[in-house]
């Protein structure tokens, strides 16, 4: 259902004749797994990645037992259902076979935007999965250059099995920078982050994120 989510969406976008809209999957595999990721440019729009721990965010290959995010439904690094991400590869905090850098560790995981933008998705992998505990919740929210919240999707509890992917997107004008937040119960939250996607920045055309909203929805 994602994949022919995605489609959707970019349909949409190219039929608005904007190109300032742009999935972005890490998928440059010029770069061995392990490399830190603080940086990434999507639809024009520089977008710098921070965590509250000392690991930087890495490329890890779906599959790949290499360097280990999460164990996945039955393997590691694999998604629960593959065609719930739409490249090859994604970034996790998480360390090689250790599991040291897990999502309570990390978060909050802040993405800034070069420029003001009116839209951000990203999709987690094995984030709430089932034993993540009756407490845990997740929050993708959105703010202003002064701070201001302009906006929120939230989920609260366990989601599903180990490997789950979850799609998050935060809709609102003039967003400067996005904070991935939450609780896990301890030892929990091998997780991987996939398929970013960056709205149009301000100024521009006006497009309508409401309405690709729905069509997610």
């Amino acid at each position: 259902m994602a994949s022919f989510v995605f489609v959707l969406i970019m349909i949409v976008l190219a039929g608005m004749g904007s190109a300032n809209a742009e999935i972005y999957g890490f998928d440059d595999m010029s770069d061995p797994d392990g490399t830190p990721v603080s940086t990434c440019i999507i639809a024009g729009v520089t977008v710098t990645i921070s965590n509250s721990s000392s690991n930087p965010l890495t490329l890890r290959t779906y599959g790949s037992s290499d360097w280990v995010a999460f164990s996945g439904h039955t393997m590691y690094n694999t998604p629960l259902d593959p065609s719930q991400v739409s490249f090859d590869r994604f970034i996790s905090t998480v360390n090689a076979l250790e599991h040291t850098g897990l999502f309570v560790a990390a978060q909050p995981i802040t993405f800034t935007f070069d420029v003001q933008t009116r839209g951000f998705g990203l999709t987690t992998v094995d984030l709430l999965e089932n034993g993540a505990g009756p407490g845990a919740h997740a929050e993708l929210t959105a703010y202003d250059v002064l701070g201001n919240q302009l906006a929120q999707h939230s989920r609260p509890g366990e989601q599903g099995a180990s490997g789950l992917a979850l799609r998050w997107e935060v809709l609102a004008d003039a967003i400067k920078y996005v904070v991935l937040t939450g609780e896990e119960a301890a030892g929990q939250g091998g997780y991987g982050i996939d398929d970013l996607i960056v709205g149009w920045p301000i100024p521009a055309e006006d497009s309508s994120w409401g309405r690709v909203k729905m069509l997610y929805r």
